[in-house]
């Protein structure tokens, strides 16, 4: 990691010294016959014959220096390097400047053009990239919910880049891969809420955090979101030893690592006015799995060119949350490659339902077309434990009389 300042043939030894501008907390060392392909400071070590996905890799590496940069603070160091190792294990794991990468699932893969899937290539590097932030540059403690703010940052920063990217369809397949993970994974008996997790499952501090994270941003919009983020980065990253900073009281190296509260606090500042406490106990402080439903069949009428959608709704699951019901028209599921395409699909003004279970609510939605299906949380705003009750195709719009003319005759 860090720079190479000395490279020096001994006999049949080679030594290399690398120093950092930056304290640093780990490090890897990987060696082997590698190519180099370079775009400014941002590098890929890789097997010579492995350059199929090399364009995508660059991409990431810079679309995520750019934004984490923007967004949660300064990068603190020049290089950003990927190095692949063989498929002798598959995964990437990330150290200061210094991403080892494994070739099964980066350099090897192929998910592009699939609209069933993110590109993984693209998402592993995003993901990576951001561990510089959430791991390195503000460094959890050894408390419960660190994982927190380490992976579910990462995942739900790596899905951030993805939107703004690669746009909000490839944004919502991310969203329902992440779900279905989570709910795939998780383990019923022994899943314990984000603020007392420490390493029960990948499936709660990868998947069901980002999606926490993603959910509050829902709430409280990005650009807060990102405020608070960028604070709390500000407040507890490492600082050089020799930094009048470092020995400020109060600094960042005096009061040692942030704990899961330490954010949650940040947070809640940057919606300050706006309180969301019942989010913080539901999806921080418990377990709980929603299943929203439609119930029964949905009525819609027109009149004068606007058409009406009455229905009912309720949880299935746990937790009283709320959720978003909107009429739409054309292709709206994610997974399908012409889905969201500007004039073949279309959203009516949605509505706003807090659903608990035991209690079915009632509703109406509205738009200026004529509705093919309604649809409950169509932009993942909230974990479902089963979407396939969430939506219903419409059938011919019911025609409302009209009213009789003022001061006429009626019968008794």
């Amino acid at each position: 990691v860090g720079e190479l300042v000395e490279h020096v043939r001994e006999g049949e030894r080679e030594r290399f010294v690398y120093r950092s501008d930056h304290p640093l907390r780990s490090f890897a060392v990987l060696a082997a016959d590698y190519a180099r392909a370079a775009e400014g400071d941002d590098e890929i070590w890789h097997h010579p014959a492995h350059t199929y996905n090399l364009p995508t890799i660059g991409a990431a590496l810079a679309d995520g220096r750019r934004l984490y940069s923007e967004r949660f603070g300064p990068y603190p160091h020049g290089r950003l390097r990927i190095a692949e190792f063989p498929r002798l294990a598959s995964y990437a794991q990330s150290f200061p400047t210094l991403m080892p990468y494994s070739e099964a699932i980066g350099f090897l893969t192929h998910h592009r053009g699939d609209p069933r899937r993110v590109d993984g290539t693209y998402f592993v590097t995003a993901h990576e990239v951001a561990h510089q932030w959430w791991g390195y540059i503000a460094s959890p403690g050894m408390a419960p919910g660190a994982q927190v703010l380490s992976e579910s940052l990462a995942e739900y920063s790596a899905m951030v880049l993805i939107d703004e990217e690669r746009g909000e369809r490839e944004r919502l397949v991310f969203l329902r891969q992440e779900e279905d993970a989570y709910l795939r994974r998780r383990d019923p008996d022994t899943e314990v809420p984000l603020e007392r997790l420490q390493l029960e499952g990948a499936a709660t501090w990868y998947n069901k955090g980002a999606l926490v994270l993603y959910m509050l941003e829902r709430q409280i919009g990005r650009e807060r979101l990102h405020q608070g983020l960028a604070a709390f980065v500000a407040r507890w990253r490492d600082l050089p030893q020799d930094d009048p900073l470092a020995a400020a009281p109060g600094s960042a190296l005096a009061r040692g690592h942030a704990t899961l509260r330490d954010l949650l606090d940040e947070l809640r500042n940057a919606h300050r006015g706006r309180p969301l406490d019942w989010f913080y106990t539901t999806w921080f402080e418990q377990v709980v799995v929603p299943d929203m439903a439609l119930v029964g069949a949905p009525v819609v009428r027109e009149q004068g060119g606007t058409w009406t959608v009455e229905f009912s709704a309720t949880n299935l699951g746990q937790g009283r949350l709320p959720v978003q019901v909107e009429a739409v028209r054309g292709p709206w599921r994610a997974d399908h490659a012409d889905a969201l395409q500007e004039g073949a699909f279309e959203a009516g003004q949605p509505v706003r339902l807090w659903l608990e279970p035991g209690r079915t609510t009632g509703g109406v939605v509205s738009a200026r077309f004529r509705p093919e299906a309604l649809v409950i949380d169509r932009l993942h705003e909230c974990i479902d434990f089963d979407r396939t009750n969430n939506a219903r195709t419409l059938g011919e719009p019911q025609e409302v009389a009209p009213l009789p003319a003022v001061g006429g005759p009626t019968r008794r």
